[in-house]
Order: C-alpha cells, then structure tokens, then sequence
C-alpha cells in the first residue's frame, strides 16, 4: 500500500530518470557535433560509450562519406568496416606497442 504522495513521487522520478538517458536520436546528433569539431576525436567515442550502437552506426556513415581525415587511424578501419573487435584490438596494440618503449 502506497502512502500520500508516493505514486507522484514515483511517476516523476521514473520521467526524470527516463529523461536523463540519451536517446538515439541526441546520441547520433552528439556524435555528428563531435565530428565536426575534431573527426580524430569523435573516433574515440564509439569506444567510450559502448552501450550506444547508434554512435558506431554514425560515425561508420561519417567515416564512408568523408574518409580522409581519420584515413591514419586504426579505430576508423574498425568502425567502417563494422568489426568492433578490430576496433578494441587495434586499440590494445597501440597500447602495447607504446608501453614497450
């Protein structure tokens, strides 16, 4: 039995959790932002935020139609050709290779 209150407290906290998770939608606009500002960065955020398909999704239709400026990056292979394990092994190599100098 709820008291006083409680189913309102309840409805609002379940909207104002509900609102603060990013949506698909605002994680594929994020990511285009990101992109515009600095391509080499935006590479990064398919791996920082791994529970948001829709950013590796985006930024393998960045990375299709404009190739050029993450051309040097390993993780850009990965994420075009749609290999996320190319992406984390790629990542674990440069890891390798600097921490052995």
């Amino acid at each position: 039995m709820q008291e006083e209150g409680e189913a309102e407290l309840e409805q609002y906290t379940r909207k104002i959790v509900d609102d603060a998770r990013p949506d698909q939608k605002q994680m594929r606009d994020t990511t285009r932002f990101a992109w515009e500002l600095s391509p080499q960065l935006a590479i990064h955020l398919a791996s920082r935020f791994r529970m948001h398909p829709s950013i590796a999704t985006t930024l393998k239709e960045l990375i299709t139609a404009q190739p050029e400026p993450v051309c040097h990056l390993p993780e850009a292979l990965g994420l075009m050709l749609g290999d996320v394990s190319t992406t984390t092994a790629a990542s674990y190599d440069l890891f390798e290779v600097g921490s052995s100098s």
